[in-house]
């Protein structure tokens, strides 16, 4: 994953941010007791990106292009085409560069994308570099569907490129399926959420089948991502899949139940199931959905 789609994905998962501060007021940092010089030698996790041995060409005086996907952790099909791993309801984040035949970066570029299969292209938005930088870097985001293998093209001018999606269910990974629940809401309606960013702020339209059951008591199961550094969990996150690092919260905003448990929930690395008062955030700082008085229920 390249530093710009690090820097969009915080951007856009205002909560990753927020369960990271709260953290580090708790919890004391030990020094590494690195110097300046060690510091300094430690590997730059860029990838190479922003060593562009060649100044930038503006989009209008590019003749030809050059389109390469880049994704962390992907790797390359028979055909030479990128792969990534995707668990389904996850988001799938990566780059392209944009480039002249002789390796000369190209400024001012917009993608297009289009995509077989089940997975959505998350909106362009303002977290997300949607015209190609100084080096040539413009960021997409894949919600993943169901499992199998989706294709995505992305097309600048007459320049192509196919990146695979292989979308693995929560089986096929190795994890422990979400239960059905009576009364609940699934994920494939809670990500029909069309979310878009405004400044600071992330905005969300709902379809009905959400928007109907605002202020009712629902359940969701998911897998919980802690936000405190304590066994009880008063102020936690419930995800569509299980959670990985702070700062790549797993389906994005519209993946994400913000849940608020007064009397506390311990913590579970195995899928639960919570009851709270549910609240679809039209407008605010972080997930787009709360539960509110929330408790662990059994099925």
């Amino acid at each position: 994953m390249t530093p710009h789609v690090l820097r969009g994905l915080a951007t856009a998962l205002v909560l990753a941010g927020i369960a990271a501060a709260n953290l580090a007021a708790q919890v004391k940092v030990i020094n590494g007791g690195l110097t300046d010089d060690e510091l300094a030698a430690q590997p730059d996790d860029g990838d190479g990106l922003y060593e562009a041995a060649k100044p930038p060409v503006a989009f209008k005086d590019a003749k030809e292009l050059v389109l390469t996907p880049l994704a962390r952790g992907g790797y390359s099909d028979i055909q030479g085409r990128l792969v990534i791993d995707v668990i389904e309801n996850d988001n799938a984040f990566l780059a392209v560069r944009i480039e002249t035949p002789d390796g000369a970066p190209v400024s001012g570029a917009k993608a297009t994308t289009s995509l077989k299969g089940t997975s959505l292209v998350v909106d362009s938005s303002e977290a997300l570099l949607t015209t190609s930088d100084d080096y040539g870097i413009v960021e997409i985001v894949v919600l993943a569907g169901q499992m199998g293998l989706d294709l995505l093209t992305v097309q600048v001018g007459d320049a192509k490129t196919e990146v695979v999606l292989n979308v693995l269910s929560l089986a096929a990974a190795g994890v422990p399926a979400l239960p059905e629940v009576e009364r609940g809401i699934p994920w494939s309606d809670l990500m029909q959420a069309r979310v878009r960013y405004e400044g600071g702020s992330i905005a969300a339209d709902f379809p009905n089948v959400i928007s109907q059951r605002a202020g009712e008591t629902v359940r969701i199961a998911g897998f919980m991502t802690p936000l405190q550094a304590e066994n009880s969990q008063r102020w936690f996150l419930l995800t569509s899949s299980p959670p990985h690092c702070y700062f790549d919260i797993p389906g994005g905003p519209a993946g994400t139940v913000e849940v608020l448990a007064p009397d506390g929930i311990e913590v579970s690395w195995e899928p639960i199931i919570v009851e709270g008062r549910f609240e679809p955030v039209e407008l605010g700082k972080g997930a787009v959905y709360k539960l509110h008085d929330a408790k662990r229920v059994e099925l």
